[in-house]
């Protein structure tokens, strides 16, 4: 599994370091902490049609009034990176703290634009380890997090303390908000692009801008790809793979041409050469990267090993997306 990224500069840094940033960027405050203030609501919000039965809840019960955050407000209550949560498509948040003897379980569900807007922010949200929740919805328990995508929506719930009944009570209530939500939806097409051989279904992330994009890896300072629907994943043999969307293959290969001279033009990769409309590149840390093009889509495959594992990843990647047109 790779564990590096790229800096502002293009050069790599630690993937833990990436990961306590993401993680840094996407935690919520605590509900119910000291100078968080609820918004103000002029009129009265239907809560009961977001939140889960009570009598699915073995137990757990409401603690406080439930809380909603929409638009901008969003601000008042993430921590940071609320604007992650707006340029995938948010619309709302509705907060409920639940408690049940000394254990404390607080629910999040994240209304989105729409369902690929859940599902990216889900998938951004789950990282690369965690077990599977057998849900209708796609759910992962991850240390003291539950996180379900089902439709427009994502659920994360939150657990304050490690005992067995505090636990359980995550499965419970994701359980309870599963069985809620009738709406489902399948992934966006692109997040199935790269499913070839190796790929490691839990390294998947679906992006719909630059921010996203960054926290993943950064390649260059600005928006140099400027595509609104990307996807990453990694690879049993040590290769990562991002792929960019565009509206049709002329599109495509314009923008191919805007970031083969950026790479180009960088102090931060040295050329090794150019064949078959394919710009291979090493980048100041030693990383083999191939940039390529294949209908609609640009593909930037990076590995830690020798240029032979990416070369054939590559191959069967465009394949794939010839054999699609």
């Amino acid at each position: 599994m790779i564990e590096w990224g790229e800096n502002r500069s293009g050069s790599p840094i630690p993937m833990a370091c990436l990961l306590i940033a993401l993680a840094a960027s996407l935690t919520l405050c605590q509900c119910g902490s000291e100078g968080v203030t609820p918004p103000r609501r002029a009129v009265a919000f239907d809560f009961a049609s977001y939140l889960p039965e009570i009598s699915l809840l073995d137990q757990w019960t409401p603690d406080r009034d439930p809380r909603l955050y929409e638009g901008e407000d969003l601000f008042a209550f993430i921590n940071g990176g609320a604007e992650i949560y707006h340029e995938y498509g948010f619309e709302r948040v509705i907060v409920q703290e639940y408690k049940k003897g000394d254990g404390k379980i607080t629910l999040e569900i994240y209304e989105m634009d729409s369902p690929k807007a859940a599902f990216g922010i889900w998938s951004l949200k789950k990282g690369a380890e965690g077990r599977r929740l057998e849900l209708s919805g796609r759910g992962v328990l991850v240390d003291y997090y539950a996180h379900l995508w089902k439709g427009p929506f994502l659920y994360t719930l939150t657990a304050f303390d490690e005992s067995e009944e505090t636990m359980a009570g995550l499965e419970t209530i994701a359980r309870a908000v599963d069985a809620a939500t009738e709406s489902g939806s399948d992934v966006p097409a692109i997040a199935d692009l790269l499913r070839v051989e190796g790929l490691v279904e839990q390294s998947v992330v679906y992006m719909t801008g630059p921010l996203a994009l960054f926290n993943c890896q950064r390649f260059f300072t600005g928006d140099v790809f400027e595509s609104s629907e990307i996807v990453k994943g990694d690879y049993e043999c040590g290769c990562r793979v991002f792929a960019f969307a565009y509206g049709d293959a002329l599109k495509g290969e314009k923008q191919f041409g805007k970031v083969w001279a950026e790479f180009r033009r960088s102090p931060d990769f040295s050329e090794v050469d150019v064949e078959g409309g394919v710009l291979r590149l090493v980048s100041a840390k030693g990383r083999f990267i191939q940039f390529c093009r294949a209908q609609r889509y640009l593909l930037l495959l990076l590995s830690e090993g020798d240029g032979k594992a990416v070369a054939s990843l590559r191959t069967a990647l465009v394949e794939r997306i010839n054999a699609a047109f």
